[in-house]
Parts: C-alpha cells; sequence; structure tokens
C-alpha cells in the first residue's frame, strides 16, 4: 500500500508544478498592473524553470496524460500569452491606448493559436529535434529580456533618458508582431530533447535546471538577454536552411 501511495504522489507532482506555473503566471499578472514589472518578470523566469521540470518529470515517471497535456497548455496561456501580454502593455503599449490594446490581444492569440497547433498536429507528429514556430514559453521570454535590458537601462542612471524610452515604445509593437508571426510560422526552432546525456542521467536533469535557477538568481539580466536572445536567433539557420533549398531547387530546374 505504501508503493501504491508513493506511486500516486509521484504522479500527482508534474501536475503541482503545472499548478506553480500558472501561480506564477497570475503573480506576473497582478504584479504588471502594479507596475512591479521586475517581480512580474521574475515569476515569469520561475515558471519557464517549472515549465521545464513537469513535462521532464512526468516523462521521468511514465505519469504522462491527455489531462496533464491540456493543463499544462492552459498554464502556458496564462504565463507565456496572457502575463507578457499585460506587462508589454502596461510598462509601453499604454501609450498607443485603443492601438496598444489590440497589439497585446494579437499575442496572446498568437500565443493561443500556437498552443492548440502544438496540441492538435505537432504533439502528434512529436520531433526530437525541432519544433515548428517559435515556442510560447521562449517568446514569453524574449518579452522579459527587452524588458530587463530597459531596467539595466535605468539602473546605470544617465542612459535610459526619455528618448531612449521613446525607442522601446516603438520598437515593442514590431517586437509582438513579429513573435506572433513566428509562433505561427514553420519555421524550426531546436528542442534539445535528444541530449542523450540527460536523458540517461535523470539526476542530471534536476542537476542542470538547478544550476540554471542558480545562475539565474545571481545573474537574471544576462541569462535572460543571452540565453533568449540567442534561441531567437537560431531560427536564422533554418530560414537559410529554407533559402538554400529554394535556390537549389530552382538551379535544378
Amino acid at each position: 500500500m505504501f508503493d501504491r501511495r508513493l506511486q500516486k504522489g509521484v504522479y500527482f507532482i508534474p501536475t503541482l508544478l503545472t499548478m506553480g506555473n500558472i501561480l506564477c503566471g497570475f503573480f506576473a499578472i497582478i504584479a504588471s498592473f502594479n507596475e512591479d514589472w521586475v517581480a512580474a518578470g521574475i515569476a515569469i523566469g520561475i515558471a519557464f524553470v517549472l515549465d521545464g521540470l513537469d513535462g521532464r518529470i512526468a516523462r521521468l515517471a511514465d505519469a504522462e496524460s491527455e489531462f496533464g497535456l491540456q493543463l499544462d497548455s492552459l498554464a502556458d496561456l496564462v504565463t507565456f500569452g496572457v502575463a507578457p501580454a499585460v506587462l508589454a502593455y502596461t510598462n509601453w503599449l499604454h501609450n498607443y491606448e485603443r492601438l496598444g490594446i489590440l497589439l497585446a490581444f494579437l499575442y496572446v492569440c498568437g500565443a493561443a493559436m500556437r498552443l492548440a497547433r502544438f496540441n492538435a498536429h505537432d504533439v502528434k507528429e512529436d520531433s526530437m529535434d525541432y519544433f515548428n514556430g517559435f515556442p510560447t514559453p521562449a517568446a514569453a521570454g524574449v518579452v522579459v529580456s527587452i524588458f530587463f535590458i530597459e531596467y539595466k537601462l535605468y539602473l546605470t542612471g544617465d542612459i535610459m533618458t526619455e528618448e531612449v524610452y521613446r525607442i522601446f515604445v516603438l520598437l515593442i509593437p514590431l517586437l509582438l508582431l513579429t513573435l506572433s508571426y513566428l509562433m505561427l510560422s514553420n519555421i524550426r526552432y531546436p528542442t534539445f530533447k535528444q541530449v542523450t546525456w540527460l536523458e540517461e542521467h535523470p539526476f542530471g536533469v534536476l542537476f542542470v535546471l538547478l544550476c540554471f535557477v542558480f545562475v539565474a538568481a545571481l545573474f537574471p539580466f544576462a541569462v535572460f538577454i543571452v540565453f533568449f536572445m540567442s534561441y531567437l536567433l537560431t531560427g536564422c539557420l533554418d530560414v537559410c536552411r529554407i533559402a538554400q533549398t529554394v535556390v537549389s531547387e530552382k538551379i535544378l530546374s
């Protein structure tokens, strides 16, 4: 009976982590409305770690289910869809009034359709090598990275002037539109699922994630900026691959 209870407890852990993901997203929304954008960004960052943990633990414990998949998608919509849009609106897009609301809404729509497409199509044709389209958590990470860049400039004092803030205000609409397109595109982004060392050493997964949390706690700005911006740029490699294929086909024809 003890083994049975232990097994049920292991199955409950991924769901608990997913609920923690939702809590972080909800907290980020409230913090954004209170203009505490640093706390909102950190909450989304913690949610990114929880989102990576719940799926890994579910696979390691053989506790994957349709319920868990749907719950995870709903959590991602709240934390990586709505929360970044609210952060962007309260910090930058409110300057555009109704247009700013529309821009934030388009980002949420892109995230919702990306998650729905993944559940309905991509997960059934799961590739261990790449995602079709920019993952929703990564898109949220890019938005948070842009805020951390702004906040870092603010901490330096004289660099963050009214003119620099206006540059951010002008760039954010273009960024959200670009992210919305990338989430729905067929551009390939690596999944990092084929890291055999992590699969062969389950505790290595926890160790790597704990190291990530530790480094992120010490250097949150650098971690977010470097990691998510680098991941965003990996899509350029696939664009180059597609362009090379098209050119090769035209030459052969």
